[in-house]
């Protein structure tokens, strides 16, 4: 049976995970004062393009962080509607905390997490993952999404999964993960403010975790956010390498932060990365990659 015991901020999570018609997929949408933040429009429109799902098999919830603007009002507005089957607004530590609660209180077998301003721009997209997901026997799945920013909307997918040991290679909000892989993973590590989800998807590969990859953009996210600091970014991405690559070569936290912000990891750790018994293929393709890049 899964290790449910997640990195949560409270215990106060014994809520039953039982609906009419057990779910499929669990869409997980967390929230902080949207209103205040000027939101409450793409709020709307991600809750509508949830509603809009082919799949009949899901079930959507929403974890607040205790909001003060009247976000807890619209919510409710949503529950009465039955457009959302759970609505926690208790204190957190940060949206990484929120959607490790998330993963406790989902009944789907399957989960994305889709943010406030984001939203489904294909209403099949959801049945569209789980038939590829189930065919397979896959624990995620991850495809492009479209970006919108200031600048226009373009398809982001220029990254495949054997550049992970340099980046994160997809947008959270494009991965769906069987939820007995995030249990046995114990979710986020809170530790990281920024890149806990580079850290889920390395982990997850490092322990040999199956993805597959769906070549169609369903997704629609905002750029800006948390990772649009572009300090904070390199130095939680150095401490997540830190984490995991010292196993291989140990150098210390500040040696990695300082890699990061180079955006280069010495050819000695990729080598060793490479060659290490312990190794999964899709780290040794990654290590291999990077490695011929340099030289040609």
């Amino acid at each position: 049976m899964a290790n449910e015991s997640l990195h949560t901020s409270t215990a106060s999570l014994d809520l039953p995970r039982v609906t009419p018609q057990k779910p499929i997929v669990t869409v997980a949408t967390v929230t902080f004062n949207l209103i205040k933040n000027g939101r409450k429009t793409h709020f709307r429109e991600m809750m509508d393009s949830v509603s809009k799902q082919t799949l009949k098999a899901k079930e959507h919830i929403v974890i607040d962080g205790n909001s003060s603007d009247g976000t807890q009002k619209l919510l409710e507005e949503y529950q009465k509607r039955s457009s959302l089957r759970l609505v926690v607004s208790e204190p957190d530590s940060g949206p990484y905390d929120a959607m490790n609660k998330a993963i406790k209180l989902a009944s789907g077998e399957y989960i994305v997490f889709l943010n406030s301003d984001d939203f489904f721009n294909d209403s099949r997209g959801l049945e569209w993952c789980i038939d590829s997901l189930s065919k397979g026997k896959f624990d995620f799945a991850y495809a492009p999404t479209v970006r919108v920013s200031n600048s226009g909307s373009e398809i982001n997918g220029k990254r495949s999964l054997h550049q992970i040991l340099m980046c994160m290679p997809v947008v959270h909000q494009s991965l769906i993960f069987s939820r007995s892989a995030l249990l046995k993973l114990k979710g986020f590590d809170l530790r990281f403010s920024i890149s806990a989800d580079y850290d889920l998807l390395l982990r997850a590969v490092a322990q040999g975790m199956r993805g597959c990859f769906l070549n169609r953009a369903f997704v629609t996210f905002c750029m800006g956010g948390m990772s649009s600091d572009q300090g904070r970014l390199l130095k939680d991405v150095g401490r997540v390498w830190h984490k995991n690559y010292r196993q291989f070569q140990e150098f210390s936290e500040a040696e990695y932060v300082k890699f990061s912000y180079s955006k280069k990891l010495p050819d000695s750790l990729l080598w060793k990365i490479l060659v290490d018994y312990r190794t999964t293929a899709l780290f040794r393709l990654s290590a291999a990659f990077y490695l011929l890049k340099r030289r040609f």
